[in-house]
């Protein structure tokens, strides 16, 4: 009988083990998410911004991401999802200061794909919404999500001397 019982927690051990590596692999596969799977454009003098992120969300879930847009520069803002969600994410941005929706996908046939000047300086939240999952299931699936944030000086337009 002994045996027996320390032969069922061995097995529980082992299991929650397991489970244990898959959720962590799972959450793995999303760190650097937009480093690889974002449309950069490094190419025509964009840098990427540290509050450029990967993260890790169920369907139905959001994630905000502040930062400040600055005068004078140009920005690029690119989102990679996962197949999972359909490649479907709804996104706005909104000034912190104003309480004020500057951007919302919905109205840009759900683009994941900008590029603007800011004409002031103001502060921001990038909010990031997956579609909400229209499965009854209580399995809980994850997917990846990433946001590349890129700037650079705005060049200069018109004619010189």
């Amino acid at each position: 009988m002994l045996l027996e019982f320390t032969n069922k927690i061995k097995l529980l051990l082992i299991a929650s083990l397991l489970l244990g590596i898959t959720h962590k692999s799972q959450a793995q596969e999303c760190v650097n998410f937009h480093k690889k799977y974002c449309i950069s454009y490094e190419k025509d003098g964009y840098a990427p911004l540290i509050e450029s992120r990967s993260f890790q969300l169920m369907k139905g879930e959001y994630v905000n991401q502040d930062l400040t847009f600055n005068n004078g520069q140009d920005y690029h803002i690119n989102v990679a999802v996962d197949d999972m969600f359909g490649n479907r994410l709804y996104m706005q941005i909104i000034d912190l200061d104003k309480n004020k929706v500057l951007y919302t996908n919905t109205e840009d046939n759900m683009n994941l794909n900008l590029e603007f000047s800011a004409l002031e300086t103001v502060n921001v939240r990038i909010t990031l919404e997956t579609p909400a999952s229209n499965s009854e299931s209580t399995y809980e699936v994850k997917g990846c999500l990433g946001l590349l944030i890129e700037t650079r000086p705005t060049p200069p337009t018109g004619f010189l001397k």
